[in-house]
């Protein structure tokens, strides 16, 4: 039998569930291979495809070999552990496993299914209906797995069917105290069907000489009406209450906005709201604004850190990967909380998963970048801390350590890259998340520790002589920037120049960065060099002062670039014809016999009027511009 969702096997929500079955079988059932194999994981009509090719599958086998049970079981356990909340499925999902094996392993399944979606209302019923009638042995069981569910889902406008389970148990046992107490309760929670539950408490405070409580029962009982009143008019307007993968409608969305106002505002009891939140963002599972709300709100109302560290970690794992906002917020509340929460190492536990979890899920280059810089961070402060209460030996020890980690990281991710192992050596989890796209910031992190921190100018230009000829850290905009202002910082401007000059030719950043820093070293220049070392400068390579402008929006653009061009052919380059908007092209009119291209010695020695301007492309001064692909032609059909 496969666990649910106890399963040694990590892989199994991407193992091929087919791959068991016997190729007659597959041959056999056309219908259900095609259904499982054409699953798209955001349309919920494919998955009801395959659960109705599983209904058919079952009554054609009745008795099933082991095979097309292992099957049958991967293909839910795939369902249901990207989509928890699809409580049907778990429905359907404990009848076969009661059809495969037997009651304890169907109530096994239902006791999963209440852990994994434990605001489902239908799933706690049916799981301690199924206790109380098979097992009624159990009674300190059945007694936890009640109030569990009454903290959990006890205060939900439409809990009455587990109110009647639990008052028809106590009845059965005749245990008045335990039926008067829960009573009580459900006269205080504004639910749908609240006065069906009056008369027979009342009758049940006289047979037991409780007279003398019916006056509080009916002042309870009103106060619990005009709850029940005021919430309606927005519980009237939920159509649907239930989780499903297509967007919910706009105005059912508004709705749980205005009730959640209305119960904050009105300051309703921290049960009752947490209910509705939790209600909210069943069928609201994909709008990452309320459960950004929801842990604000626990936040502000000193809910403790596991509670809403709880509802992080759940919003983390039901939303799908595009949802970015969330997730930074979670990096967020965990950065601060690292800082001055006490229980440090939980934290560290849990922002390390996270961090690295996003660092296998979010693929640009800017968030492995960012990620990676916080998990550095918080490698560094947690594994390698200095305080005030350390001497400097002990802090300088502590930061050469952490450097010489990361040159070992560093050096063993290169060495392996260029040997022909086929997978990296993971000793350590810095080690297993490194990747070219991150490599970057952990280079400049060892620069950085040993240029700023350890005061080792030496050996932090050894690190950039031997890390620039790798071309993801030279092409890298965080890596060549701390390069530029380590020679900045040592006014090195034989390297800066050089560095320059290479900007656009060998060293290919954004045109904005490079823009940038050709501006900032302009600056620079003039504020910090000599006549001397101005005098001394390489003609090859750009001068900063007279010729650094041409590269800006030119990142290409080099000394005598141009000299190849004879002047009278200038028109012809693409540089006149884009005239600086790349990709437009444009042959607009030209002068050709313009007066200050002749020498002005000879100008008016003949004493003639000057001749009548001639023109180039005079034809085409209605033409329309043409655009050019570059798209298409330099990429496309490249390859």
């Amino acid at each position: 039998m496969v666990d649910a969702f106890v399963v040694k096997n990590k892989n199994l929500r991407t193992e091929d569930a087919l791959a068991t079955l016997d190729p007659s079988f597959i041959k056999e059932n056309p219908d259900f291979v095609s259904s499982y194999k054409d699953i798209n994981w955001e349309d919920i009509n494919t998955l009801n495809t395959v659960l109705r090719n599983i209904e058919q599958l079952l009554q054609r086998y009745p008795t099933p070999n082991h095979n097309i049970k292992t099957c049958v079981e991967i293909i839910f356990t795939q369902i249901l552990a990207r989509y928890p909340l699809l409580f049907g499925y778990w429905k359907k999902f404990v009848a076969i496993e009661y059809q495969f094996h037997d009651l304890k392993v169907s109530l096994k399944t239902l006791e999963t299914a209440t852990t994994k979606f434990p605001n489902s209302l239908e799933l706690w019923c049916d799981y301690l209906r199924v206790l109380i009638v098979n097992y009624p042995q159990e009674d300190k069981l059945i007694q936890a797995k009640i109030q569990q569910a009454k903290r959990i889902l006890g205060n939900q406008f439409y809990s009455h069917p587990f109110w009647d389970l639990v008052i028809g148990y106590y009845s059965n046992l005749k245990r008045t105290e335990e039926l008067i107490e829960t009573y009580w309760e459900i006269v205080k929670i504004p639910l749908h069907q609240y006065a069906k539950f009056v008369e027979p408490f009342k009758k049940l405070l006289i047979s037991n000489g409780m007279q003398a409580d019916i006056k509080k029962l009916e002042k309870d009982v009103r106060l619990n009406q005009t709850q029940v009143t005021e919430i309606w008019k927005f519980e009237s307007k939920i159509k649907q209450n239930f989780f499903n993968l297509t967007p919910l409608n706009e105005n059912e969305v508004r709705n749980w906005q205005f009730y959640l106002d209305f119960l904050i505002l009105n300051n309703k009891p921290n049960t009752i709201i947490t209910s509705v939140f939790e209600r909210c963002l069943i069928p609201c599972c994909f709008v990452e604004e309320y459960w950004i709300r929801y842990v604000e709100w626990l936040s502000k109302n000193e809910y403790g850190i596991s509670d809403i560290i709880e509802v992080y970690q759940r919003a983390h794992k039901l939303l799908p990967t595009q949802y970015k906002n969330f997730r930074t917020h979670f990096v967020s509340f965990l950065k601060k909380r690292f800082k001055n929460d006490k229980n440090r190492e939980y934290i560290h536990d849990v922002l390390n998963e996270l961090l690295v979890a996003l660092l296998s899920t979010w693929q640009t280059n800017s968030e492995q970048l960012m990620l990676m810089q916080e998990y550095l961070t918080l490698l560094k402060r947690y594994e390698y801390p200095s305080s005030i209460d350390m001497s400097a030996k002990e802090i300088l020890s502590k930061q050469s350590t952490f450097a010489n980690f990361l040159e070992g990281i560093i050096s063993n991710y290169l060495n392996q890259k260029n040997s022909s192992q086929q997978h990296m050596d993971s000793t350590s989890e810095l080690q297993a998340i490194l990747n070219d796209m991150n490599l970057p910031v952990v280079c400049v992190e060892l620069i950085k520790m040993t240029w700023l921190v350890l005061k080792n100018n030496i050996q932090t230009r050894k690190y950039f002589n031997h890390y620039s000829k790798i071309s993801v850290l030279r092409n890298s905009t965080v890596y060549s920037l701390t390069y530029y202002k380590f020679e900045k910082s040592t006014k090195n401007f034989l390297k800066l120049n050089k560095f320059i000059n290479e900007l656009g030719n060998s060293i290919f950043l954004p045109t904005s960065v490079i823009n940038d820093i050709v501006q900032d070293y302009r600056t620079f220049f003039l504020t910090n060099f000599n006549i001397t070392e101005y005098r001394n400068l390489d003609y090859e390579l750009i001068d900063p002062v007279l010729l650094s402008h041409f590269k800006v929006n030119n990142p290409q653009w080099i000394p005598h670039s141009y000299a190849s061009i004879d002047s009278n052919d200038w028109y012809k380059t693409d540089e006149f014809k884009e005239n600086g908007h790349p990709g437009i092209v444009s042959n607009r009119p030209q002068i050709t016999n313009r007066i200050f291209d002749r020498d002005n010695k000879l100008l008016f020695r003949d004493n003639k009027a000057l001749s009548a301007p001639t023109f180039r492309n005079l034809e085409k001064i209605n033409q329309s511009s043409k655009f050019k692909d570059f798209y298409t032609d330099d990429y496309l059909n490249a390859k």
